[in-house]
Protein backbone atom coordinates (compact mmCIF):
# COMPACT_ATOMS: atom_id res chain seq x y z
CA UNK A 1 0.00 0.00 0.00
CA UNK A 2 1.25 4.13 -0.28
CA UNK A 3 3.01 5.03 2.55
CA UNK A 4 0.61 7.46 4.13
CA UNK A 5 -2.01 4.34 4.26
CA UNK A 6 0.37 2.58 5.43
CA UNK A 7 1.19 4.66 8.02
CA UNK A 8 -2.12 5.75 9.27
CA UNK A 9 -2.50 1.86 9.76
CA UNK A 10 0.24 1.92 11.85
CA UNK A 11 -1.34 3.60 14.04
CA UNK A 12 -4.14 1.11 14.98
CA UNK A 13 -2.47 -1.82 15.18
CA UNK A 14 -0.67 -2.89 18.31
CA UNK A 15 2.58 -3.21 18.95
CA UNK A 16 3.08 -6.02 21.59
CA UNK A 17 1.65 -8.65 22.51
CA UNK A 18 2.29 -9.31 26.20
CA UNK A 19 6.08 -9.13 26.16
CA UNK A 20 6.22 -9.98 22.31
CA UNK A 21 7.18 -6.67 20.00
CA UNK A 22 5.62 -6.74 17.06
CA UNK A 23 6.99 -5.03 14.10
CA UNK A 24 5.12 -4.38 10.27
CA UNK A 25 6.63 -4.34 7.00
CA UNK A 26 4.37 -2.54 4.00
CA UNK A 27 5.22 -5.12 1.67
CA UNK A 28 7.66 -8.09 0.91
CA UNK A 29 11.54 -8.19 2.44
CA UNK A 30 13.54 -8.46 -0.36
CA UNK A 31 17.08 -8.63 1.68
CA UNK A 32 18.41 -11.20 4.22
CA UNK A 33 19.66 -9.81 7.29
CA UNK A 34 23.19 -10.85 8.30
CA UNK A 35 23.57 -10.58 12.23
CA UNK A 36 26.17 -11.52 14.38
CA UNK A 37 27.20 -15.42 13.09
CA UNK A 38 28.13 -15.83 17.10
CA UNK A 39 26.23 -14.08 19.96
CA UNK A 40 27.99 -11.90 22.33
CA UNK A 41 27.16 -12.94 26.07
CA UNK A 42 28.40 -10.18 28.33
CA UNK A 43 26.38 -11.13 31.50
CA UNK A 44 29.74 -13.44 32.75
CA UNK A 45 33.07 -12.42 32.91
CA UNK A 46 34.40 -14.71 30.56
CA UNK A 47 31.50 -15.12 28.37
CA UNK A 48 31.32 -15.79 24.39
CA UNK A 49 32.50 -12.80 22.17
CA UNK A 50 32.30 -12.57 18.37
CA UNK A 51 35.17 -13.91 17.10
CA UNK A 52 34.06 -14.75 13.41
CA UNK A 53 35.99 -14.35 10.69
CA UNK A 54 33.22 -11.69 8.60
CA UNK A 55 36.06 -12.14 5.42
CA UNK A 56 35.41 -15.94 4.44
CA UNK A 57 33.08 -15.73 1.70
CA UNK A 58 30.76 -18.02 4.04
CA UNK A 59 30.24 -15.16 6.34
CA UNK A 60 29.37 -12.53 3.87
CA UNK A 61 33.35 -11.21 3.07
CA UNK A 62 32.73 -7.31 4.11
CA UNK A 63 33.75 -5.87 7.79
CA UNK A 64 30.69 -3.83 9.62
CA UNK A 65 30.97 -1.62 12.79
CA UNK A 66 31.61 -3.38 16.05
CA UNK A 67 33.66 -6.49 14.53
CA UNK A 68 36.73 -7.87 16.66
CA UNK A 69 39.97 -6.63 15.46
CA UNK A 70 43.43 -7.36 16.72
CA UNK A 71 46.75 -5.54 17.50
CA UNK A 72 48.97 -8.60 16.66
CA UNK A 73 51.75 -7.57 19.57
CA UNK A 74 55.02 -8.18 19.31
CA UNK A 75 57.50 -11.15 20.19
CA UNK A 76 60.04 -9.92 23.04
CA UNK A 77 63.48 -11.44 23.79
CA UNK A 78 62.06 -14.74 25.08
CA UNK A 79 59.58 -15.00 21.92
CA UNK A 80 56.40 -14.97 24.20
CA UNK A 81 53.52 -12.55 22.29
CA UNK A 82 53.42 -9.25 23.80
CA UNK A 83 51.23 -6.37 23.32
CA UNK A 84 48.24 -8.13 22.23
CA UNK A 85 45.17 -6.04 22.30
CA UNK A 86 41.30 -6.50 21.26
CA UNK A 87 38.96 -4.08 20.43
CA UNK A 88 36.05 -3.12 17.97
CA UNK A 89 35.68 -1.60 14.41
CA UNK A 90 34.70 1.87 13.80
CA UNK A 91 33.02 3.41 11.25
CA UNK A 92 34.12 4.18 7.16
CA UNK A 93 34.80 7.54 6.89
CA UNK A 94 35.82 9.43 3.98
CA UNK A 95 37.06 13.43 2.90
CA UNK A 96 36.66 15.32 0.02
CA UNK A 97 39.68 14.27 -1.44
CA UNK A 98 38.35 10.86 -2.11
CA UNK A 99 40.20 9.57 0.54
CA UNK A 100 38.19 6.55 3.11
CA UNK A 101 39.47 5.56 6.30
CA UNK A 102 38.12 3.01 9.32
CA UNK A 103 38.08 4.32 12.68
CA UNK A 104 40.00 2.16 15.61
CA UNK A 105 40.45 2.95 19.23
CA UNK A 106 44.27 3.62 18.64
CA UNK A 107 45.53 2.92 22.04
CA UNK A 108 45.05 -0.74 21.42
CA UNK A 109 48.33 0.36 19.55
CA UNK A 110 50.70 1.46 21.51
CA UNK A 111 52.83 -1.53 22.27
CA UNK A 112 53.54 -1.93 18.33
CA UNK A 113 55.74 1.14 16.02
CA UNK A 114 54.42 -0.94 12.97
CA UNK A 115 50.10 -0.36 13.46
CA UNK A 116 49.03 -3.38 11.73
CA UNK A 117 45.55 -3.29 12.59
CA UNK A 118 44.35 -7.12 12.25
CA UNK A 119 40.72 -9.56 11.46
CA UNK A 120 39.92 -11.03 13.84
CA UNK A 121 43.17 -12.00 14.93
CA UNK A 122 47.03 -11.97 14.13
CA UNK A 123 46.37 -14.99 12.71
CA UNK A 124 43.69 -13.91 10.04
CA UNK A 125 43.76 -10.73 7.62
CA UNK A 126 45.87 -7.71 7.59
CA UNK A 127 43.15 -5.46 6.66
CA UNK A 128 45.26 -1.82 6.69
CA UNK A 129 47.61 0.08 8.98
CA UNK A 130 46.77 3.22 10.71
CA UNK A 131 48.16 6.22 9.04
CA UNK A 132 46.98 9.08 11.22
CA UNK A 133 45.25 9.86 14.79
CA UNK A 134 42.89 12.55 15.67
CA UNK A 135 41.78 13.38 19.05
CA UNK A 136 42.83 11.12 21.93
CA UNK A 137 42.04 8.05 20.39
CA UNK A 138 40.52 7.70 17.00
CA UNK A 139 42.96 6.52 14.87
CA UNK A 140 42.41 6.39 10.93
CA UNK A 141 42.92 2.82 9.01
CA UNK A 142 43.71 2.36 5.45
CA UNK A 143 40.92 -0.25 4.36
CA UNK A 144 42.02 -3.34 2.01
CA UNK A 145 38.86 -5.37 2.05
CA UNK A 146 35.14 -4.38 1.60
CA UNK A 147 33.48 -2.66 4.80
CA UNK A 148 29.40 -1.68 5.01
CA UNK A 149 28.06 0.99 7.61
CA UNK A 150 25.42 -1.86 8.41
CA UNK A 151 25.61 -2.39 12.36
CA UNK A 152 25.34 -6.11 12.48
CA UNK A 153 22.54 -6.51 14.93
CA UNK A 154 21.10 -3.09 14.94
CA UNK A 155 20.47 -3.32 11.53
CA UNK A 156 20.48 0.61 11.19
CA UNK A 157 23.29 1.94 8.97
CA UNK A 158 26.07 4.91 10.49
CA UNK A 159 24.59 8.39 8.14
CA UNK A 160 26.80 11.21 9.89
CA UNK A 161 28.44 12.33 12.95
CA UNK A 162 26.98 13.85 15.74
CA UNK A 163 28.89 16.73 17.30
CA UNK A 164 29.55 16.68 20.84
CA UNK A 165 27.77 20.09 21.22
CA UNK A 166 24.23 18.65 20.27
CA UNK A 167 24.34 16.03 22.86
CA UNK A 168 21.98 16.51 25.88
CA UNK A 169 22.02 15.20 29.56
CA UNK A 170 20.66 11.85 29.84
CA UNK A 171 20.19 11.29 26.23
CA UNK A 172 20.19 7.31 24.95
CA UNK A 173 22.85 6.13 23.08
CA UNK A 174 23.43 2.43 21.96
CA UNK A 175 26.70 -0.18 21.33
CA UNK A 176 26.79 -3.01 18.86
CA UNK A 177 30.21 -4.92 20.12
CA UNK A 178 31.51 -8.12 19.43
CA UNK A 179 32.10 -8.44 22.99
CA UNK A 180 28.45 -7.20 24.37
CA UNK A 181 26.06 -7.42 21.35
CA UNK A 182 23.66 -4.02 21.57
CA UNK A 183 23.35 -2.29 25.09
CA UNK A 184 21.77 1.08 25.35
CA UNK A 185 23.81 3.48 27.67
CA UNK A 186 22.89 7.33 29.03
CA UNK A 187 24.91 10.06 28.35
CA UNK A 188 25.43 11.92 31.44
CA UNK A 189 27.60 15.13 30.28
CA UNK A 190 30.43 15.76 28.32
CA UNK A 191 34.43 15.50 30.25
CA UNK A 192 36.63 19.06 29.64
CA UNK A 193 39.31 17.75 31.76
CA UNK A 194 38.38 18.43 35.67
CA UNK A 195 38.10 15.54 38.02
CA UNK A 196 41.89 14.22 36.63
CA UNK A 197 44.00 11.85 38.47
CA UNK A 198 47.96 11.15 37.79
CA UNK A 199 48.83 11.27 34.32
CA UNK A 200 51.80 8.90 34.95
CA UNK A 201 53.17 6.07 37.62
CA UNK A 202 56.16 6.44 39.75
CA UNK A 203 57.91 5.04 36.98
CA UNK A 204 56.94 7.86 34.39
CA UNK A 205 54.75 5.32 32.24
CA UNK A 206 51.42 6.88 31.29
CA UNK A 207 48.77 5.52 32.51
CA UNK A 208 45.84 4.12 30.92
CA UNK A 209 42.45 6.22 30.87
CA UNK A 210 41.03 9.64 29.59
CA UNK A 211 42.81 12.10 29.63
CA UNK A 212 42.62 16.28 30.69
CA UNK A 213 43.39 17.56 26.89
CA UNK A 214 40.97 16.02 25.26
CA UNK A 215 37.06 16.23 25.56
CA UNK A 216 34.91 12.84 26.02
CA UNK A 217 31.30 12.00 26.03
CA UNK A 218 30.60 10.46 29.29
CA UNK A 219 28.50 7.51 30.07
CA UNK A 220 26.05 5.75 32.90
CA UNK A 221 26.82 1.91 32.89
CA UNK A 222 25.23 0.93 35.71
CA UNK A 223 26.25 -0.51 39.17
CA UNK A 224 28.27 -3.23 38.01
CA UNK A 225 31.90 -3.03 36.59
CA UNK A 226 33.55 -4.52 33.81
CA UNK A 227 35.15 -6.88 36.14
CA UNK A 228 32.03 -8.25 37.93
CA UNK A 229 31.51 -12.02 37.62
CA UNK A 230 28.42 -11.34 36.89
CA UNK A 231 26.46 -8.98 35.25
CA UNK A 232 22.41 -9.45 35.81
CA UNK A 233 20.67 -6.96 33.74
CA UNK A 234 21.78 -4.42 31.24
CA UNK A 235 23.47 -2.39 30.56
CA UNK A 236 26.78 -4.74 30.46
CA UNK A 237 30.03 -3.74 29.74
CA UNK A 238 33.10 -5.76 29.09
CA UNK A 239 36.52 -5.20 28.29
CA UNK A 240 37.18 -4.89 24.51
CA UNK A 241 34.65 -2.79 23.36
CA UNK A 242 36.71 -0.20 22.67
CA UNK A 243 36.14 2.13 19.52
CA UNK A 244 32.72 0.61 19.37
CA UNK A 245 30.65 3.59 17.83
CA UNK A 246 27.93 5.17 20.08
CA UNK A 247 24.78 5.48 17.79
CA UNK A 248 21.90 8.18 19.25
CA UNK A 249 18.84 6.28 20.32
CA UNK A 250 15.46 6.88 22.13
CA UNK A 251 14.27 6.47 25.13
CA UNK A 252 11.84 3.67 24.32
CA UNK A 253 11.16 0.95 22.00
CA UNK A 254 8.87 3.24 19.37
CA UNK A 255 11.66 6.26 19.81
CA UNK A 256 14.26 4.24 19.46
CA UNK A 257 13.41 2.62 16.10
CA UNK A 258 12.64 6.16 15.03
CA UNK A 259 16.00 7.66 15.80
CA UNK A 260 18.23 4.83 15.61
CA UNK A 261 17.37 5.24 11.46
CA UNK A 262 18.97 8.11 11.20
CA UNK A 263 22.81 6.50 12.27
CA UNK A 264 24.34 9.68 14.29
CA UNK A 265 27.31 8.45 15.67
CA UNK A 266 28.46 10.20 18.47
CA UNK A 267 31.29 9.21 19.84
CA UNK A 268 33.35 5.98 20.10
CA UNK A 269 33.34 3.52 23.34
CA UNK A 270 37.59 4.63 25.21
CA UNK A 271 37.44 3.70 28.64
CA UNK A 272 35.97 1.97 31.44
CA UNK A 273 36.30 3.42 35.19
CA UNK A 274 35.63 -0.39 36.66
CA UNK A 275 36.40 1.75 40.47
CA UNK A 276 33.11 4.04 40.20
CA UNK A 277 35.44 6.74 42.13
CA UNK A 278 32.62 9.21 40.78
CA UNK A 279 30.40 10.40 43.60
CA UNK A 280 28.30 8.18 45.74
CA UNK A 281 25.79 7.42 43.36
CA UNK A 282 26.93 4.00 43.23
CA UNK A 283 27.32 4.51 39.36
CA UNK A 284 30.36 3.09 37.19
CA UNK A 285 31.44 5.48 34.01
CA UNK A 286 31.98 4.67 30.46
CA UNK A 287 34.37 7.46 28.75
CA UNK A 288 34.09 7.81 24.84
CA UNK A 289 35.81 9.57 22.36
CA UNK A 290 33.48 12.45 20.47
CA UNK A 291 33.71 12.88 16.81
CA UNK A 292 34.41 16.82 16.69
CA UNK A 293 38.22 15.88 15.77
CA UNK A 294 36.50 14.10 12.82
CA UNK A 295 34.44 16.63 12.16
CA UNK A 296 37.44 19.51 12.76
CA UNK A 297 39.18 17.43 10.36
CA UNK A 298 36.73 17.30 7.37
CA UNK A 299 35.67 13.93 7.73
CA UNK A 300 31.99 12.39 6.78
CA UNK A 301 30.81 8.79 7.04
CA UNK A 302 31.38 7.28 4.13
CA UNK A 303 28.12 6.62 1.80
CA UNK A 304 29.60 3.73 -0.18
Amino acid sequence: MDTEQFESLLNKLPDSFGCLNIGYMNGTMLTTKLARQVKPQPRELDGQYDDTDYLAPENGGILKPGILLECGGYLDERNYRQGVVMSNSGIKVQNSRGEERMTVAVHGWQAVDKKIVYHPTHRGHNIGTILDVLGEDIGLTSITCDFSNVFSDLQVRAKSLFHSSQLQYNQFVAIDSCFTGVQTLRVLGVRTGIDRRETVTEGGNPIPGPSQDHRYVKIAEGIYGINSAIIPREPQIRDGVCGTPLVVAGRNKREMARVLTDGMVAGFMLWNDIEGRYGLDRQIYCFCQVVDPLIDAGWFVSNT
